[in-house]
């Protein structure tokens, strides 16, 4: 235990610098005290102890920061109104009105295409066979490039 009450606000002291909150370092302290007692530590040397600390207090901030990332990405805000207003979306919203007169087997292939599913995926989905799918993808996507066409009187 001589190994705690040595190094405790030292941990405490890199882990405020590394996270910035000292709330937050608390929290990874004792994350890493669990960790390492997990591991028991206490049986081996000093020196064994120290590394294990250490190794164990850096992939575990390592850890919590990708997970800090990774939710501050996944909770990105974003701004519709001005997406809204872009040509692009216009341009899409001709595109899904020339799909309008489009077979709804066909506009079902050629949307499910467009997200990402595959051929196969599709043809489970649908109940057509494999080579009806392909059929289906194709002939949608030259309808719709038609009426799209015809509509920019192109």
């Amino acid at each position: 235990m001589d190994l705690w009450t040595t190094y405790w606000p030292t941990l405490q002291n890199y882990a405020v610098r590394l996270t910035k909150n000292e709330d937050d370092a608390k929290d990874l302290v004792q994350e890493v005290a669990y960790k390492v007692l997990k591991y028991n530590v206490l049986d081996k040397s000093y020196e064994e102890q120290v590394k294990i600390c250490k190794a164990t207090l850096y992939y575990t901030f390592m850890d919590s920061l990708n997970l800090r990332k990774k939710l501050a990405i996944r909770h990105r805000k974003y701004s519709f109104p001005l997406v809204q207003q872009t040509p692009c979306t216009t341009e899409l919203k001709e595109v899904l009105k020339s799909l309008d007169g489009v077979n709804k087997k066909m506009k079902v292939a050629v949307l499910a295409f467009a997200y990402g599913y595959s051929v196969k995926e599709i043809s489970q989905a649908t109940g057509e066979s494999y080579t009806n799918t392909l059929t289906l993808i194709r002939r949608g996507r030259i309808a719709i490039k038609r009426s799209y066409g015809n509509e920019k009187n192109i």
